[in-house]
């Protein structure tokens, strides 16, 4: 049975207010499938359906899938809706699966008129919804307080942690369930969005007061700052995560894999919105942006500050001011500029492909000649590429950004 239900994916939150204001509904349910999307995608390539666009150079979107959900976006009018329903019926037939129109919920942008809606729900046989208020637990349109917004998941965790008082547990018991259950309860929304300071602290001081508590629900003494015990077991702690470096680590997995996947959706649509003439790198925030925009920026300057160039001709690599050298925490060069301001790294070699020593001593300090000379010179058809430090294949991992993180915050 395949059905529609209400709700909104959360990548795509903002749409209501970025693009949906000039007349549009979006109707959302389960079930999906390759046939669907083609039936919608000729229809847009037919004009039937216009979806809605975010900016001036974005994709027009018609249709997102999401594991068993759907979400459609077309101009509010019948026309355009009796060609949504038309590729929905025509997919029932094709696919001897029936669409549950009961379960299934329409929402409309501002500039919508009454009666449109009205005929439009009617026609559709849907119920009719404001917004929908959260998608996967995740919620969907931010308000004024951020701190409510999260409070669910302080609720859980506090429900969680009122069945586990009345359990005798050991030290061992206790660190398996902070970790495999309490720390993991808020994982998937910092995967979206920045948790406000506040919400970690509540969340870190509760998962501290059960850790040092006497298993009653009384409060224990604290023998150890947390930050402390957040450190790696490797070095005598016991690698509880530290809820704020983890929510930027996460932010910035989101955002290397965006940025390193250019012609997916997701990035064509950001850089229309929001950088259509720069790149990650440089963009700034603004007044007004989404709350999943902002908090892909605070993951984006974590990423950023671990990222460098691996040298291959070097001939997309300025020996002044660009980060190359393989040693953290600026990987730039701070020898003093001398010579040609714009040299660039493909000039440091012979024409044999090796290092040209005397030239290269002649312009760097020792500390950064030593660190130089140790790079290998890739063979000349090898491009320079971006890099994460941090990685040993070069590729970016959460442990790691959670790593540095605290390593930033402590300097």
């Amino acid at each position: 049975m395949v059905g529609l239900v209400c709700g909104i994916q959360p990548s795509m939150a903002r749409l209501k207010t970025a693009g949906l204001d000039d007349g549009c509904f979006l109707v959302k349910g389960d079930g999906k499938g390759v046939g669907l999307s083609s039936l919608l995608q000729k229809a847009g390539r037919e004009r039937r359906i216009n979806g809605v666009q975010v900016g001036l150079e974005a994709p027009n979107i018609s249709h997102l899938l999401f594991a068993d959900d759907s979400l459609i976006f077309s101009t509010a009018n019948l026309e355009e809706v009796a060609s949504v329903k038309q590729c929905l019926l025509l997919y029932e037939r094709a696919a001897g699966q029936r669409m549950n129109f009961q379960k299934s919920a329409v929402s409309f942008s501002l500039s919508v008129s009454d009666d449109l809606k009205v005929s439009i729900q009617n026609f559709l046989g849907v119920s009719f919804v404001p917004f929908h208020e959260r998608y996967l637990g995740i919620p969907t349109v931010a308000g004024k307080s951020k701190k409510m917004m999260f409070k669910r998941i302080n609720d859980r965790l506090v429900s969680h942690m009122s069945g586990w008082q009345s359990k005798f547990l050991s030290k061992a018991g206790k660190l398996v369930l902070v970790k495999a259950v309490a720390q993991a309860i808020p994982t998937y929304a910092m995967n979206v969005f920045r948790l406000p300071k506040g919400v970690c602290r509540s969340f870190q001081s509760k998962v501290s007061n059960y850790w040092w508590g006497d298993g009653k629900g009384k409060r224990g003494i604290h023998w150890g700052k947390w930050s402390l015990l957040c450190h790696n077991k490797k070095y005598g702690r016991l690698g509880f995560r530290d809820i704020q470096g983890f929510n930027q680590a996460l932010l910035a997995k989101t955002v290397w894999r965006i940025a390193t996947n250019p012609n997916s959706l997701v990035h064509t649509v950001l850089q229309a919105k929001y950088f259509p003439d720069s790149n990650w790198v440089v963009v700034r925030s603004c007044p007004g942006v989404s709350m999943i925009w902002s908090s892909l920026l605070w993951g984006r300057d974590l990423l950023v500050n671990g990222l460098r160039w691996r040298v291959g001709k070097g001939e997309s690599i300025k020996v002044w001011g660009d980060k190359w050298l393989p040693v953290p925490w600026n990987f730039q060069v701070v020898s003093p500029r001398s010579g040609n301001p714009n040299l660039m790294v493909s000039d440091l070699p012979t024409q044999h492909g090796m290092w040209n020593v005397p030239l290269v001593e002649s312009l760097f300090l020792p500390h950064e000649v030593e660190t130089i000379l140790t790079i290998p010179l890739a063979r000349p058809r090898y491009q320079d590429n971006i890099v994460w430090h941090y990685g040993k294949d070069g590729i970016y991992n959460v442990k790691s950004g959670v790593w540095l993180a605290m390593e930033l915050r402590n300097k």
